[in-house]
């Protein structure tokens, strides 16, 4: 499955409809005897488009079909057994190591920028499901749109969720919030779309733009996806070719 899908949360900004049933269900699950941790945890990685390790993943899918016949307490028992001897590893170390310094220096000129990208996304997925199409071509842009804009605002509003009240975010932090970058390079670049009909005004489009590259370089992404990003141009060909640069850059910083 795509990364960028994987790491959206499964209702976006929407409330669960079944929370308050997993609520009960998780419950029975902690009383049962029988050891259900992991796929609970499993569970609400997915939902929350926080996914599990896929290396520890791995490891689980390939227990020998004998041992899943031997029923739930068995193979929970062995699962727990991977998951105390797995060792995750570091997730670009260096990477890593720049964002917690970068939130450190730079934390007090993130917020804000994170609070204007939030409050622009949301006004134009607003706008967007108040638009009347002329046509069915039209109706399809307009949701592709609201799906990309509500793709990037639960990225970055997890980003502002994320943010340490002071000092540099712990390593586990940090990896979280390298992904939810990547997630959110993943979904500005489905934006621009040669030939597509223009519905985002140019003031907004030149706003998100130029927030979206003060926020990734801010949090010490990569600089070449920083510029790649401040660099787009909205229009014709110009866009689908900053649309490629940002994807060409962001794939070279990974």
């Amino acid at each position: 499955m795509n990364d960028t899908l994987r790491r959206v949360k499964l209702w976006h900004h929407l409330e669960n409809p079944y929370l308050s049933a997993w609520r009960v269900s998780r419950q029975q699950f902690l009383d049962d005897p029988v050891d259900w941790s992991f796929w609970i945890k499993w569970y609400e990685s997915i939902v929350d488009g926080m996914p599990l390790d896929q290396k520890l993943l791995e490891q689980i899918i390939l227990i020998p079909s004998e041992e899943w016949e031997k029923g739930s307490k068995h193979v929970n028992t062995i699962i727990a057994e991977i998951e105390a001897a797995f060792e995750t590893p570091q997730v670009s170390t260096n990477y890593t190591k720049s964002i917690q310094q970068a939130v450190a220096q730079n934390k007090e000129g993130i917020a804000p920028q994170i609070e204007a990208l939030t409050e622009i996304l949301s006004a134009e997925i607003e706008r967007l499901r108040g638009k009347n199409p002329a046509d069915e071509i039209e109706q399809e842009e307009i949701e592709r749109l609201r799906g990309i804009f509500e793709g990037l605002q639960v990225s970055i509003v997890r980003l502002g969720e994320l943010l340490p009240n002071s000092g540099e975010p712990s390593q586990d932090v940090a990896e979280e919030m390298e992904g939810l970058l990547k997630v959110y390079a993943g979904e500005f670049r489905k934006w621009p779309r040669e030939n597509a009909a223009d519905m985002v005004d140019s003031t907004i489009r030149a706003s998100l733009v130029g927030l979206t590259a003060g926020v990734i370089v801010a949090f010490g992404a990569p600089v070449l996806l920083g510029v790649a990003v401040g660099g787009i141009t909205f229009g014709g060909k110009k866009l689908a070719g900053a649309a490629k640069a940002l994807k060409d850059s962001s794939s070279g910083g990974n």
